[in-house]
């Protein structure tokens, strides 16, 4: 069963350019480690100033295993939080394909 999750966000206005070269790195960065490396999707109507970066995991124990290694990588929480979101704005949204 493959899990799939969102993590939804709006980014401070004024830091678009900041924000693709954040989600960039951070990209490259989870590529780097072997971690799952998320689309990025931009938002077309409701705020403009919205993402949603989309992570697909093989199953639940994928997404799992991989949470664990990231709570014990310290780096990441450095790499992650270059991201400038607009404080208040995450969502995590966590399904399962049908």
């Amino acid at each position: 069963m493959v899990v799939i999750l969102h993590v939804r966000g709006e980014v401070r206005y004024g830091e678009w350019r900041h924000f693709r070269e954040a989600v960039e790195k951070y990209r490259e960065y989870r590529r780097s480690k072997r971690y799952v490396v998320p689309d990025l999707l931009l938002g077309l109507s409701g705020p403009m100033n919205s993402a949603v970066l989309v992570y697909r995991y093989e199953d639940a124990q994928a997404f799992e295993r991989e949470d664990r290694t990231i709570a014990e990588d310290p780096e990441y929480g450095r790499v992650a939080s270059q991201m400038p979101y607009r404080d208040g704005t995450l969502v995590y949204e966590l399904f399962r394909e049908a």
